[in-house]
């Protein structure tokens, strides 16, 4: 009886440290709706075929994100674009046209969203 209660412990102890263990390389970044909340300036685009694009001189490109689920992007402050917007796990979905979906990353002051259909990477900071 003994061994045998040594065994559950030892089995019970090592069961979450198992699970700890493996769980850490899959984890995937979770972006809460109000992470995004803000705007966001728009600094470089890389990948396509064009390969790296900046904006042009005095070009000033905007997506605000809104508490109400809006995004709304403007360029030197005429508004080009407005939708609805939806952020699932690290998914950002909205419609322009057709349903989009992007791979966001969030650090320190910087966007990246990553389109998952042809691999273009855009990056933004944070304006507030």
């Amino acid at each position: 009886m003994k061994k045998e209660l040594k065994l559950l412990v030892f089995i019970l102890f090592l069961m979450p440290l198992g699970v700890a263990i493996l769980g850490t390389g899959c984890e995937k970044d979770e972006y809460s709706h109000d992470s995004i909340i803000g705007e966001w300036k728009w600094i470089y685009s890389t990948g396509g075929v064009v390969g790296t694009t900046y904006p042009e001189k005095g070009q000033k490109v905007i997506w605000k994100f809104s508490k109400d689920s809006t995004l709304v992007v403007t360029e030197n402050g005429k508004t080009t674009f407005e939708s609805d917007f939806h952020i699932s796990g690290d998914t950002l979905k909205y419609n322009r046209g057709t349903d989009l979906e992007y791979k966001v990353n969030i650090t320190d002051d910087t966007l990246a969203l990553n389109f998952i259909e042809d691999g273009m990477d855009d990056f933004y900071k944070r304006v507030n």
